[in-house]
Parts: C-alpha cells; sequence; structure tokens
C-alpha cells in the first residue's frame, strides 16, 4: 500500500508503481473504510505511462 505521495512502491525493467494523492470524498472513505488517500499507479519508463 501507499503512504506516501510521490512514494515508488516498485520497480522492474520494464515499469514502476508511483503512489499519488487522489481526491476522494469522506463518504467514500468510510464506506470503503479506508482513509487512506493515496493510492498506486502503474507507470512504464521512458515516454509510455499508464
Amino acid at each position: 500500500f501507499c503512504h506516501n505521495e510521490g512514494e515508488i512502491g516498485y520497480t522492474s525493467s520494464e515499469f514502476y508503481y508511483i503512489c499519488y494523492a487522489r481526491r476522494i470524498s469522506p463518504q467514500y472513505s468510510e464506506e470503503r473504510g479506508n482513509g487512506d488517500p493515496y493510492e498506486c499507479r502503474r507507470s512504464f519508463h521512458g515516454s509510455r505511462i499508464s
């Protein structure tokens, strides 16, 4: 799980995961039972970003 914005959670020769802050409503957090406002996005090395 991600705890810091900009944190690189996983890396490989092909891609890496970056944590970024997402905007979520308090209601959504309560429904999910998760107050963590961060999630991971997989980004490819170079110009390819997903």
